[in-house]
């Protein structure tokens, strides 16, 4: 089972939102850890390796054996700046 871990600026992206929405998105982050399923892609050609989609926000992530690394949550507006 894959362990998650956040970087700074995943947490401090959590920060920013509203308690109702951080641990919505927090469920859907924990659910990563019973392998990828959801409504992820493999993105091409950007800084990180997949996308995680939870309604208007991207969790965008990479995985690295058995670590899935959560590197931003962002709005969907914003997400591919």
């Amino acid at each position: 089972m894959p362990s998650i871990q956040y970087t700074e600026t995943a947490l401090a992206d959590l920060e920013k939102l509203p308690p109702r929405l951080a641990a919505q998105i927090m469920r859907k982050i924990d659910r990563l850890q019973a392998g990828l399923h959801g409504d992820i892609k493999r993105l091409t050609n950007y800084d990180y390796d997949y996308r995680l989609r939870a309604g208007d926000f991207r969790i965008l992530f990479d995985v690295t054996g058995h670590k899935i690394i959560v590197q931003r949550i962002r709005n969907r507006k914003e997400a591919y700046d």
